[in-house]
């Protein structure tokens, strides 16, 4: 008995000293945090703030900018024509297009009856149904124009490559100079028809969603003697209108479905599927831990649904607005719905 009396005292500061050496981790708690929201119901705001970082949003009747260094936001009329980009914006003015910079200085007016159509510091002129597209510069003069064989189903613009798809199941690459340099048709449906298209943000690599019986996601890449498709996989669902597809600075893809997420990362054997509690409507990843988000609409609002790339679920989001968009940037969420715009800021807690 003499001989173990000392053992608990003993046992005790060893304890001490071991959990001071290696303290135990505390799990950490993925959380999002709100920042900013404002109304879209309330007036327009002119006192647009020429500075950079400004993060540009709209929703069905509004759209506008958040600016990041005061968490700010200021208000637009949407109207029957208009188009938003980070830097620029183009309204319908008194039956012309004004290319406004987001100071709201005047660049350009143009006399068209087409649409606008702004990625970044690309303006575009479209007239979808006629199959006609236009390139401007910021002072509204034609930089290159092209006449399509049929309607104009979707477009992109990435990398100085504009990327378009028709309602005859074909697809058009045009150069800075608005030649086309790849056509092509993926075929294998019973009706073909381009429902997506989106290139990742350097231009050589492309997704699509093609046909109809079956419906194919299809993943290219640029090869030396041109875009060659690397993957493809028959889609479960048939989309008969326009939707959501976007690669991101990675080269993920995520690609809309019904009540999930469809996900392909370069390399996989298959698209990975995230369950979602509601109608997918928007979706958006994180670059600094690969977070994907997904916008979903329910009968009570929007939810919103973030998960690991592995498709772990990290947690859920509720709200009573209808869901519109969703955009990241760093550590932030812009959500816009149709009566409120939000900003989210993730933190480890």
């Amino acid at each position: 008995m003499g001989k173990n009396r000392f053992l608990l005292p003993a046992l005790l500061v060893f304890f001490v000293f071991y959990l001071f050496l290696f303290p135990l981790k505390i799990k950490e708690e993925y959380v999002l945090v709100p920042e900013s929201k404002a109304s879209l119901k309330g007036e327009d705001q002119s006192d647009l703030v020429g500075q950079t970082g400004d993060w540009a949003f709209r929703s069905t009747g509004k759209m506008g900018y958040y600016h990041l260094t005061d968490g700010s936001f200021s208000l637009l009329e949407k109207g029957s024509r208009s188009s938003i980009s980070d830097r620029f914006y183009m309204v319908e003015e008194e039956s012309l297009l004004s290319l406004k910079a987001k100071s709201g200085e005047t660049l350009a007016s143009v006399d068209s009856k087409l649409s606008p159509v702004l990625f970044g510091d690309h303006f575009f002129l479209a007239d979808f149904y006629q199959g006609y597209i236009r390139e401007i510069d910021n002072q509204g003069r034609t930089l290159w124009d092209y006449t399509l064989p049929t309607l104009i189903t979707c477009m992109d613009h990435k990398g100085d490559i504009t990327s378009v798809g028709l309602l005859n199941g074909e697809i058009y690459l045009f150069d800075r100079t608005g030649s086309p340099f790849h056509v092509w048709s993926p075929g294998g449906s019973r009706i073909d028809v381009i429902y997506g298209i989106a290139l990742s943000p350097n231009g050589e690599n492309l997704g699509l969603v093609s046909g109809l019986d079956p419906q194919r996601f299809i993943y290219m890449e640029k090869k030396e003697n041109g875009y060659r498709p690397v993957f493809h996989e028959n889609l479960s669902e048939s989309f008969r209108g326009p939707l959501s597809l976007r690669i991101d600075d990675s080269l993920n893809v995520v690609v809309e479905g019904t009540r999930k997420g469809l996900y392909y990362t370069p390399g996989a054997a298959s698209l990975f599927e995230f369950p979602l509690p509601g109608d997918f409507i928007d979706s958006a990843s994180s670059l600094e831990d690969g977070t994907l988000f997904f916008q979903s609409r329910s009968r009570a609002g929007t939810i919103l649904s973030f998960f690991t790339e592995t498709g772990d679920r990290i947690g859920e989001n509720y709200f009573t607005d209808e869901p519109h968009s969703l955009t990241t940037r760093g550590n932030r969420i812009l959500m816009t719905g149709e009566d409120e715009v939000y900003v989210l800021r993730r933190e480890f807690h």
